[in-house]
């Protein structure tokens, strides 16, 4: 692999590997704020909102990355 094509591979393992981590963590956030405070079901719709934009864009780094894997092997 180039020095070009491994710079590009690793920006795109960093970008999937944030928005993994922050949805994972937003997950997270939203069990506890679901446990510690049931009744604010306005918390939870904006954190879940959030958390669905963070997936959308998780989805669409790794269809990147997939792309980019599947250039690299052909």
């Amino acid at each position: 692999m180039s020095e070009q094509n491994n710079e590009l591979y690793e920006q795109l393992l960093l970008t999937w590997n944030f928005w993994r981590e922050t949805v994972n963590n937003d997950c997270k956030a939203l069990q506890m704020l679901m446990t510690y405070f049931p009744r604010d079901p306005q918390q939870w719709r904006e954190l879940g909102e959030r958390i669905t934009s963070e997936d959308k864009s998780l989805r669409e780094a790794d269809a990147r990355l997939s792309r980019y894997e599947a250039l690299l092997k052909s």
